[in-house]
């Protein structure tokens, strides 16, 4: 029920209609509790395991079973991408899930490997900032625990033979995870000629000092390639 439910939703979108500033649809943001794209926490796990949930988060061992990126739910995380790219094929358009409650900032990305780089419908974004009111992570354990969460981050993740999802280097930074407080700000820039929308991404990041800007930007669809 909840799928058909969605299904319909995603269908009763406006699709884009090539007309800037147009009425269509040019940039779906979808919306998840906890992020699709995320590091693989099954090392993460044995490190709970090893030195006690109670000493890292105390969220994140009764959070782990329940991320997209959790083994139990690997079937159900490529059939929402499936149903996401479908969309984004069918209505011309991006999408970007927005996501937090996993005490980071960090950006990932889900594509297909068996279409042209040029068509950006194929590429979902992954955005996510963690909740205000946590605090920066600063005890021994919490930096660990999060060292462990950036190392896991290198490697990509196969959903299935042509769908692959990574973690990119968060923008400005030379991690994949960011363990700061932090908020996102999404601002649709409309810009001139009749390219499409530009959404840009800014994460503001708690410092010991001050606080830190960090910028990405996300065009809209390509326009079909002409045969």
């Amino acid at each position: 029920e909840t799928w058909r439910s969605l299904q319909n939703s995603l269908s009763n979108i406006e699709a884009n209609n090539r007309k800037h500033p147009g009425t269509g649809c040019q940039h779906l943001l979808f919306m998840s509790s906890v992020p699709v794209v995320h590091p693989k926490l099954s090392l993460a796990e044995a490190f709970l395991d090893n030195f006690g949930s109670e000493h890292v988060l105390d969220s994140s061992a009764d959070d782990l079973k329940d991320h997209w990126t959790h083994n139990d739910h690997e079937g159900e995380r490529k059939r929402l991408v499936d149903t996401l790219m479908r969309t984004a094929k069918s209505k011309d358009l991006r999408v970007t899930i927005v996501s937090g409650d996993v005490h980071v900032a960090a950006w990932g990305v889900v594509s297909r490997n068996d279409v042209l780089p040029g068509e950006n419908w194929a590429q979902v974004q992954q955005l996510t900032s963690t909740a205000i009111v946590h605090p920066s992570l600063v005890s021994v354990m919490e930096r660990l625990f999060f060292h462990v969460l950036n190392n896991v981050a290198k490697g990509e993740q196969e959903l299935d033979v042509n769908l692959t999802a990574k973690m990119m280097l968060f923008p400005g930074d030379n991690r994949y995870v960011k363990a700061a407080r932090n908020w996102l700000a999404l601002e649709l820039d409309l810009g001139d000629g009749n390219k499409g929308s530009k959404l840009w991404a800014t994460w503001r990041c708690e410092t010991k000092e001050s606080f830190t800007n960090h910028l990405l930007a996300i065009d809209a669809n390509s326009p079909p390639t002409p045969s």
